[in-house]
């Protein structure tokens, strides 16, 4: 497994370089907003767990392992593996060089975000797209599948929006309401959202049913994944 780890650092080396340099750039410009900041990084943490995924399915490296001793399980363990580096990197970005970034420019705003709420949904939201991906990968190869997966995250989309909203959980009428304050610092809104949301549950059970929710989507996620692989024919 930590061979097939290494030989995707290897075949991702140049994209990492350019990719950070690319990244520094625009986070410098993205801090001003330290919301913007942090669903960049959001997205920089999936795009790190997707480049070894378009790199190998580019030059059909996939296809060449499982012709060799490692079990297609291993493969797809290695890619789950790969996807935990890429978070802790992600988050690394985020709160490691976003603190850098806070004492250059002086801004305060990006603390609000280191909040408790803030790093489980900075955790959370990853892990979920990615536990969803990749079964859809390891099934249709990298087209099919990132379009199914399209298909799939708008339906939930919609699935999930709609009692959302109708809750009345964003209207003023008991619901979470904006202030002036609130509507200036988006990032502090984020955060007290994330607050409403829980404490309309109750925040323990709110916390306990999403991480240990989480945990099962990966499990289930992983298990799927690795039926899938061990059927599809290359």
């Amino acid at each position: 497994m930590f061979a097939l780890i290494r030989k995707d650092l290897i075949a991702c080396r140049l994209f990492l370089i350019i990719g950070l340099a690319i990244y520094v750039l625009y986070a410098m410009a993205a801090f001003q907003q330290p919301l913007i900041f942090f669903i960049m990084n959001i997205g920089a943490t999936i795009l790190l767990v997707l480049m070894p995924i378009v790199v190998d399915d580019k030059f059909r490296i996939d296809t060449l392992v499982c012709y060799l001793p490692p079990s297609r399980r291993t493969v797809v363990m290695a890619r789950y593996v790969n996807a935990l580096i890429a978070l802790l990197g992600g988050l690394g970005l985020q709160y490691g060089f976003g603190a850098i970034l806070s004492v250059y420019f002086e801004k305060q705003g990006f603390w609000t975000l280191c909040a408790p709420q803030a790093v489980f949904a900075f955790c959370i939201v990853p892990v979920a797209l990615v536990s969803l991906y990749l079964p859809c990968f390891f099934r249709l190869g990298l087209g099919r599948g990132t379009f199914v997966f399209a298909i799939l995250i708008a339906v939930l989309t919609i699935l999930m929006s709609s009692p959302f909203f109708a809750s009345g959980l964003l209207s003023g009428k008991g619901g979470f309401e904006l202030t002036p304050e609130l509507v200036q610092h988006p990032e502090m809104a984020f955060v007290a959202l994330i607050d409403h949301i829980a404490a309309s549950v109750g925040s323990a059970r709110f916390y306990t049913i999403t991480a240990l929710s989480t945990v099962a989507l990966v499990a289930v996620s992983v298990f799927v994944s690795i039926r899938f692989f061990q059927q599809r024919d290359f």
